[in-house]
C-alpha cells in the first residue's frame, strides 16, 4: 500500500460517538493515527470512510491498520484488524476481507447478566488469526483487571469457529460492573490483532 490508505468499513460507535483509527509499524509505534466523532449519530454502525495519509523512513515496512472503540472508562469496547505491507511508492494491491462477521461469540454468560459465587464460567467460539492464546480478562470501570486466564487452542489459524470454556474465579466484597474482555495478540507486531466485549456484573 502506499500513502493514503483508502478505508471503508462500518464499526459501531463508543462513548461520545468516536472511532478510533490507527496505523502501527513493525515495531509498534504509531504511523498515523485519525478519531472519528459522529455527532447526533443515533443508528447502530456508523460509516468509516476516510483516506489515512503516512510517511515511512524506508522502502517498505510491514504493519497494522486497526479499528477501535472505547467506552467512557477508556476500555476498549472492540478492536479489530488487517496487516498491511506499507511501501513509499509504487501501486495498490487491494484484497477484499474474506471475514466479514464477528470472530468471537460468547453463549455464557450472557450480556448484563449478573453471577455470583466467586466462579465465572466462560463458554464460546472463536476465530483464531494464529496460534497465539486467547486472553479473557475481567476489568473494572478503574481499569483493573479483577482476573485473567489464557485460553490456548490446540490448532492454530482455520476456517472454523474453535469451541472454548474456561473457569475463571474472582473476589469482589459488593456487585461489581465488569467488562468481559476477550482478545488475541498480534504474533509480528506489538498488541492486539482483535478484542471482543461485553458487559456484566459479578458478585460475591
Amino acid at each position: 500500500m502506499i500513502s493514503p490508505i483508502e478505508i471503508e468499513a462500518y464499526a459501531q460507535p463508543g462513548d461520545e460517538n468516536r472511532i478510533f483509527v490507527e496505523l502501527i509499524g513493525e515495531n509498534g509505534q504509531v504511523i498515523a493515527s485519525e478519531i472519528l466523532k459522529f455527532q447526533n449519530y443515533s443508528r447502530f454502525w456508523a460509516p468509516v470512510n476516510l483516506n489515512v495519509f503516512f510517511q515511512l523512513e524506508k522502502a517498505a515496512e510491514y504493519s497494522r491498520l486497526q479499528i477501535h472503540t472505547q467506552d467512557q472508562f477508556q476500555r476498549t469496547i472492540a478492536l479489530s484488524s488487517t496487516h498491511l505491507i506499507l511501501q513509499s511508492e509504487g501501486l495498490n494491491r487491494v484484497y477484499d476481507n474474506t471475514i466479514l462477521y464477528e470472530r468471537c461469540v460468547i453463549h455464557s454468560p450472557r450480556m448484563n447478566e449478573v453471577i455470583a459465587g466467586g466462579d465465572l464460567i466462560v463458554d464460546g467460539g472463536f476465530l483464531p488469526f494464529n496460534d497465539q492464546p486467547i486472553l479473557i480478562e475481567l476489568i473494572n470501570k478503574s481499569g483493573l483487571v479483577v482476573n485473567s486466564k489464557y485460553f490456548q487452542f490446540q490448532t492454530g489459524s482455520s476456517d472454523h469457529f474453535q469451541a472454548f470454556k474456561i473457569d475463571i474465579p474472582y473476589q469482589v466484597d459488593i456487585r461489581t460492573p465488569i467488562r468481559l474482555t476477550i482478545s488475541q495478540e498480534d504474533g509480528r507486531i506489538p498488541g492486539n490483532l482483535y478484542v471482543y466485549s461485553q458487559l456484566i456484573s459479578i458478585e460475591p
